[in-house]
């Protein structure tokens, strides 16, 4: 059960209060809660209607946050077809890549199947943007990836707070020295790392 403290923090930073760094306000109210329309928006509505794991509205931010980042490669690890195509669609032109357990039925543009996250973090050498699916994996994967990190890097973590182990290991991750804005949007999490920003968690509530 959510407590009163708690549910003044989410109201608190809902709206961008509270952030200090202009980098992360600018990407709090410009990319996460961005309102304008995009042209992807109505294929990423259909298909997270269809598969009814994630909402239309969490898809359509991850769509967002992909376009913001125009990253070099993306890594996707998920199985969900809504996810998987709202965040490749931002980038048509960039190598998504899936290991081999993960490219199920989902058809996205450039795909670039690898055996397992090992051989995709040498195939790339340095992440793009890397999205995990499962927050199972969550600990294995980070410890693979953040010495892959650079200052444009974007890490996406789904079901950050699905029991007390997840939110310890999210906890001991955004602690990590390499790490320098983590964002709490209960519904996943956003890890940057840009050295020039100053090291800060932020907290937001979403619908």
């Amino acid at each position: 059960m959510i407590g009163i403290r708690e549910i003044i923090n989410r109201l608190r930073h809902n709206r961008g209060y509270g952030v200090q760094s202009p980098a992360a306000f600018f990407f709090v109210m410009h990319v996460l809660r961005e309102t304008l329309p995009y042209y992807a928006y109505t294929q990423i509505n259909q298909t997270a209607k269809k598969e009814k794991k994630h909402s239309a509205a969490h898809c359509r931010r991850l769509f967002r946050i992909a376009n913001h980042t125009k990253a070099r490669n993306i890594i996707l690890l998920t199985q969900d077809e809504a996810t998987a195509k709202a965040i490749s669609t931002a980038n048509s032109n960039t190598p998504c890549y899936l290991p081999e357990t993960h490219k199920s039925h989902v058809e996205i543009p450039n795909k670039i199947v690898e055996k397992d996250i090992d051989a995709i973090l040498k195939k790339v050498e340095e992440i793009g943007l890397l999205y995990i699916g499962d927050p199972d994996s969550m600990q294995e994967i980070l410890q693979k990836s953040l010495p892959h990190t650079n200052k444009h890097s974007v890490i996406i973590v789904e079901g950050i707070r699905k029991n007390r182990n997840i939110k310890e290991i999210w906890k001991k991750t955004i602690a990590q020295t390499q790490v320098v804005i983590s964002i709490d949007m209960y519904s996943c999490g956003i890890l940057l790392f840009n050295p020039t920003f100053r090291k800060q968690h932020y907290t937001f509530l979403f619908k």
